[in-house]
């Protein structure tokens, strides 16, 4: 069959299975974190002209105006524009890390188009809502090393230039504007094992060097400098930043071993010959069984609201009243995605759940939010409960 028929095919395949499980599952937020949440209620300070004070980084704004743009012309609300949006990069995750690797051989480019962006580290980069974290590392970057691997004239630095202008400021610099996180002594190590495996591999690449392309040859070095800067920064551990970093570096480490695999195979064994082919297959079958387990994650419901929550937004709308509270296991910043009120302590209606809803409602983790909470009496209040076998959503009013 046709390359080009294979890659589109795959291609669809590939965007089918990111797009289906939302759709049947009727989401209308698109993961487990608190993040998504947090950059609606940002593009509803740029909305109300409050967001100069909680500005991070400059995805808030490159995003946030044009979802605003949107909203008005569609009608949609921002968070369901933002939930798709979510989607959309997920998409563009896969097709930046097949435009990269079909440039080391066309199968492993459409493997690493699933394998890669089905992965455990970009998974959990999406699933936590951080998604310029994702579009810095899963798209502006491999797109990148691309630019910059097959730039051979003056005019092709333009797009290097503004690639990297994007990964800096896209969300990088968010890193060094917040607060520190505690360290994880796993992460002193981790680091150390990639460098080290980062440097043997690529002495072994330079003695072959002249088996390769010069394109080929640029990108695993790309690469590998990447997984070496990456490494460093977790060890220094950049205001308590290594475990965010550690993600993106695994993220970028599997991209180089992937590559390397190939190029290395190729040399040793020869291309396009049987057992060249047979070795390809079973690279590609390890790949795919790899992505499996996340493919099946990601199938079902992944979504921090729950249809219990979603039926309890519909009756708090309906009752009168410009504020409404809740309980601990509660997150107020996603619920005011979907209300006409706004949050205020010990108010009515009040919300109260019987499962934390996102980490940030979990008690005793960092960003437990909910450490001092007022609590209004609710004694003689209307009680209003929404419940599925799992969950369950009392209003009181």
């Amino acid at each position: 069959m046709n390359h080009k028929i294979i890659n589109i095919v795959a291609i669809i395949l590939f965007i089918c299975m990111v797009l289906l499980p939302p759709i049947l599952h009727g989401y209308v937020y698109p993961n487990n974190g608190d993040d998504t949440a947090h950059q609606v209620s940002y593009i509803m300070d740029i909305i109300n002209g409050d967001a100069q004070d909680n500005f991070l980084y400059l995805g808030q704004n490159i995003v946030g105006y044009p979802v605003i743009w949107i909203s008005n012309i569609t009608g949609l609300s921002l968070i369901t524009i933002y939930t798709w949006i979510n989607y959309i990069a997920l998409i563009f995750v896969g097709i930046s890390m097949w435009l990269l690797f079909r440039r080391i051989n066309w199968i492993i480019g459409l493997v690493a188009m699933f394998s890669i962006t089905l992965s455990p580290m970009i998974l959990n980069i999406y699933d936590t809502g951080a998604i310029y974290d994702l579009i810095t590392v899963g798209i502006i970057y491999p797109l990148f090393v691309l630019s910059l691997a097959t730039c051979n004239r003056k005019l092709k630095l333009i797009p290097v230039i503004i690639l990297a202008a994007l990964a800096i400021g896209l969300h990088t610099i968010g890193i060094f504007m917040h607060e520190s996180l505690e360290s994880n002594i796993i992460i002193s190590y981790i680091p150390l094992i990639i460098i080290a495996i980062t440097v043997i591999t690529g002495i072994v690449l330079y003695i072959r060097r002249r088996s390769i392309t010069k394109e080929q040859y640029r990108i695993i070095g790309i690469l590998g400098i990447t997984v070496i800067l990456l490494s460093i920064l977790a060890i220094i551990n950049i205001n308590g930043w290594s475990y965010r970093i550690m993600f993106d570096t695994l993220a970028v480490t599997t991209m180089y071993i992937i590559s390397l695999s190939v190029l290395l195979l190729r040399d040793k064994i020869g291309g396009r010959t049987k057992k060249y082919n047979l070795v390809m297959s079973i690279l590609i079958i390890i790949n795919m069984v790899y992505a499996i387990p996340t493919m099946c994650q990601y199938a079902q419901y992944n979504s921090a609201v729950k249809q219990v929550d979603i039926d309890a937004f519909e009756y708090v709308n309906s009752l009168d009243g410009e504020y409404f509270s809740c309980s601990k296991e509660v997150a107020p910043w996603l619920y005011k995605c979907y209300l006409n009120k706004k949050y205020k302590e010990c108010e009515f209606p009040f919300v109260g759940r019987s499962e934390p809803m996102t980490p940030a409602t979990i008690p005793n983790t960092r960003y437990y939010w909910a450490k001092e909470l007022k609590i209004p009496d609710v004694r003689n209040k209307n009680i209003e409960v929404f419940s599925d076998k799992e969950i369950a959503v009392i209003v009181f009013n």
